[in-house]
């Protein structure tokens, strides 16, 4: 049976997070919902508290696209590494 239902990928953003560990996987996982329209539609979302930008630990700010309050269903959730002291 196929599911016409989109399956929800979440990255939460947080002070201190790893651009790599939220850049690669989003484009990994979007590459992947491009490749896969034919039996499933993927939604890749950045996250986070507010939607004030999120500085990286490099000092590179991220906006996310969502606040955790608006996803009411995730089917998976990949939390990027950053800096231990923000974690």
């Amino acid at each position: 049976m196929e599911s016409h239902r989109p399956f929800v990928i979440g990255i939460p953003l947080y002070p201190g997070v790893d651009l790599l560990d939220v850049a690669a996987p989003y484009e990994i996982f979007s590459w992947m919902a491009d490749q896969c329209k034919a039996t499933r539609t993927f939604e890749v979302h950045t996250l986070a508290g507010t939607l004030d930008p999120v500085p990286t630990r490099d000092r590179l700010s991220l906006v996310p696209q969502r606040c955790f309050d608006e996803v009411r269903h995730l089917d998976l959730l990949w939390v990027p590494g950053g800096d231990p002291d923000a974690l």
